[in-house]
């Protein structure tokens, strides 16, 4: 018998760019709680110059507080004119694609597997960048150091053996070195015709709250047919590997390297199919927004591989591939800022539970909707439970999911996992054992409202049981949440610095 939840209505998903921004509920309670602030922030410093000054001294804090509000308010437009490019960005000028892949949110037929090992997983993305004849797609988010130097001799060996191959990669600054970016360079001096590659960064905004918003997808398509996507960067914690060589950093890398464990815990899908085609089209899209927003140029890429018999055996070979997994591809963007997608997918996937589902990410700052799903399948009797990092494992943990956390006394269990040598960064669900997703999107509201995601969902009780072994291994190393005044007390400190400053975590 089926489950009456929230009635979560399926519509028709947008692309990477495609401008469908509606009213959004949380920008407009934030502006509502800036401006009380504003107001006690008069008043408070009104009464304290009348304590010190009498009369002048409380025209005096009046003024000042006047003064501080005035530069926030003003100084948001002001920027924002300066530099329209680091706005939200629509794709209004033309693309021209000839052949495009299958639509966002239609199933697809695809080989399937799943990775929860950062080493396997990793070793899997050098071997399909090996398998590569015509074309390599990389948006890998974050990527540096002596295991991203091996995945670029790949590349660069690739592209001196197979003389029409071609390469495009969209990279977060953030962890290449010195090294990394000369060797990037380089490529692209050698090989102009043939090697594109973009180096992006955090574009800062200052409304409705301070933010920053970046491409967080990890994406990897070759030949149009073998494809990645996940949560794990390309470095040696998103590899589960040590450093081996000692390299000069950037200053994010080196505070990075220091605040955040050595490994990752996360989890990777990696697949063959026509829906590589659905990934190659919204990276092209992904890649002229942040080439627009970096260097202010509107140009337009794209290339198909064509028909080419690639075969990357370690993929084909693999005990855990399932073959004909019914798949489909969303993304999301600022552009889509109050009626996200992704998240959208997800509320109607837990809605329609009939025995239970497990959520897994990295923050939990869900809107109200999802909150609403979550005690409408409370009252049914039916369990969704969470998996998050624990907050007591480093000092990293303790500040960002402090503001970045609320709700999660909304599942009906918690498992926090609680293994101090990794970061827990994974981005998946399953739901009645049967279907699913994994990608990049966290729960939380930069990746809800200010930044690029994509998502694979699915529907296949294989797969769903892999990702679901992944959990059980989780729980292995992971303490029940409870609901105790130092969990209230840290919520409400965070409530304050979220609202105060904003989406600030990374």
């Amino acid at each position: 018998m089926a489950v009456q939840g929230a009635r979560i209505e399926p519509y028709r998903p947008p692309q990477i760019g495609e401008k469908q921004q509606v009213d959004d509920h949380y920008h407009r309670h934030h502006r509502i709680k800036m401006i009380a602030l504003a107001c006690l922030l008069m008043l408070g410093s009104t009464i304290v110059g009348a304590v010190i000054g009498g009369g002048v001294g409380a025209l005096m804090g009046l003024g000042i507080s006047v003064g501080i509000v005035a530069i926030r308010c003003v100084g948001a437009p002001v920027f924002h004119f300066f530099f329209p490019n680091l706005h939200h960005i629509f794709l209004d000028w033309d693309q021209k694609i000839d052949q495009t892949g299958p639509p966002l949110g239609k199933y697809i037929r695809s080989d399937l597997l799943i990775e929860h090992d950062g080493t396997k997983s990793y070793e899997m993305k050098l071997a399909m960048l090996k398998s590569a004849q015509k074309s390599i797609l990389l948006s890998p988010c974050f990527a540096g150091g002596e295991y991203w130097q091996q995945a670029l001799d790949i590349m660069q060996e690739r592209l001196e053996v197979c003389l029409d191959l071609k390469v495009t990669i969209l990279v977060m600054s953030d962890l290449l070195t010195d090294q990394d970016t000369a060797r990037l360079k380089a490529l692209q001096e050698q090989y102009p015709d043939r090697f594109h590659m973009l180096i992006s960064g955090r574009i800062p905004h200052l409304d409705p709250y301070l933010h920053s918003t970046e491409n967080h997808t990890k994406i990897l398509v070759v030949d149009d047919l073998y494809f990645s996507v996940g949560g794990s960067p390309i470095d040696e914690r998103g590899a589960c590997l040590e450093a081996r060589k000692k390299v000069k950093d950037n200053l994010a890398g080196r505070i990075f390297k220091e605040l955040m464990p050595k490994k990752f815990r996360d989890a990777d899908g990696f697949g063959k199919g026509e829906i590589a085609k659905t990934l190659r089209d919204q990276f092209f899209r992904l890649y002229a927004i942040w080439e627009y927003r970096t260097t202010g140029k509107k140009e337009w890429l794209h290339y198909a591989a064509g028909e080419i018999e690639t075969v990357c055996p370690e993929f084909e070979n693999h005990p855990k591939k399932c073959p004909g997994v019914k798949t489909k591809v969303l993304v999301s963007g600022p552009e889509h800022r109050g009626h996200n997608p992704i998240v959208h997918e997800m509320m109607g996937m837990i809605d329609s539970a009939e025995e239970g589902a497990y959520v897994a990410g990295l923050y939990f700052t869900p809107d109200k909707e999802f909150k609403d799903v979550l005690i409408q399948k409370k009252k049914q009797g039916i369990e969704v439970h969470g998996y998050f990092g624990s907050d007591e494992v480093g000092f990293a943990q303790k500040i960002t999911y402090k503001i970045n956390r609320f709700g999660l006394q909304f599942f009906s269990k918690v498992h926090l996992f609680s293994d101090p040598t990794f970061y827990y960064h994974k981005k998946v669900g399953t739901v009645d054992g049967k279907k699913g997703w994994f990608g990049s999107c966290n729960l939380g509201g930069k990746s809800i409202r200010c930044d690029h995601e994509l998502v694979i969902f699915f529907e296949s009780k294989r797969i769903a049981n892999q990702i679901d072994q992944g959990f059980r291994e989780d729980r292995q190393k992971a303490n029940p949440m409870k609901q105790n005044t130092y969990h209230y007390f840290a919520r409400a400190i965070g409530n304050f610095i979220n609202t105060v400053i904003g989406q600030v975590a990374f």
